[in-house]
């Protein structure tokens, strides 16, 4: 996909899609970002968004997946960088006007979720329940109707040269052909 694509996408409504594994969340959340870093490297775009209940979240099972590093920085300065690729950290609290890219929600309840992802310009949002409220996701598939499911199958080989490639474990979804 082109520049051209990227630009009329931020203009529209983001889509959206959801990841339903409610048993593995790490995986789950694994196979979100490696989703939304493919969808940067298609759109030859750099800015993505995490979003999360709160900071308390960035410990634990996220510093597993995202790494200690990246962990840290979100926590420090809301923003990890790492070759040319931003990760922003998005939570009720902690907002931003502009958000040219996707956002992987994790764990948020769908009351939260509009608020948090309300930047302009998000191209696609990637929803993944938390495994504490299971009917977070049928409330969730009520308000987004429209959302597809990504469906899983194997690690993706492009996740090994992915900036961010530390943000992604061995398991992953691949995601539609097309974000279009």
């Amino acid at each position: 996909m082109g520049k051209d694509f990227f630009h009329v996408s931020v203009s529209m409504d983001p889509r959206h899609f959801h990841i339903a594994s409610i048993a593995e969340p790490g995986a789950a959340l694994s196979a979100a970002m490696a989703c939304a870093l493919q969808w940067l490297q298609q759109r030859d775009a750099h800015e993505l968004a995490l979003a999360l209940p709160d900071k308390d979240q960035l410990s634990g099972m996220l510093t597993g997946v995202l790494g200690a590093d990246a962990a840290r920085s979100l926590d420090r300065d809301n923003a990890y960088v790492r070759k040319g690729i931003t990760l922003f950290l998005l939570t009720p609290k902690i907002q931003r006007r502009r958000m040219p890219g996707p956002v992987v929600a994790f764990g948020l309840e769908p009351d939260q979720l509009e608020n948090v992802i309300a930047a302009q310009g998000v191209t696609d949002v990637i929803y993944v329940p938390g495994s504490s409220a299971p009917e977070d996701f049928a409330t969730y598939l009520t308000r987004y109707p429209r959302s597809e499911a990504l469906a899983q199958q194997g690690a993706l080989d492009w996740v090994q040269d992915a900036p961010l490639r530390a943000a992604v474990n061995e398991r992953s979804l691949a995601p539609p052909a097309s974000p279009a």
